[in-house]
């Protein structure tokens, strides 16, 4: 069941990927304005990846990785707060 669930999460990032793209080449002169999905979808997939990587390092007893993983989650969330309410684009 849960490969199921990863199977269905992978394909879904790759159709967001694919559309995202598409929207892209539809609208060439206002790419601009179709950034903040894009930012939004690299937050959620690295603040993830983070957080996957230092729970692990956290059960193998790594605990300067697991620190270095949360500050990461930290910073690509504060970033993209940042971003998307300063809005410079």
């Amino acid at each position: 069941m849960q490969r199921l669930f990863y199977i269905g999460a992978m394909a879904g990032t790759g159709l967001a990927g694919v559309s995202g793209l598409v929207l892209v080449a539809l609208a060439m002169g206002a790419w601009l304005a179709l950034l903040f999905p894009w930012l939004g979808l690299v937050a959620v997939a690295g603040h993830g990846f983070a957080g996957v990587r230092s729970r692990k390092a956290l059960v193998a007893g790594n605990k300067a990785t697991a620190v270095v993983a949360v500050v990461v989650q930290i910073l690509l969330l504060v970033a993209a707060y940042g971003l998307m309410t300063v809005k410079p684009f």
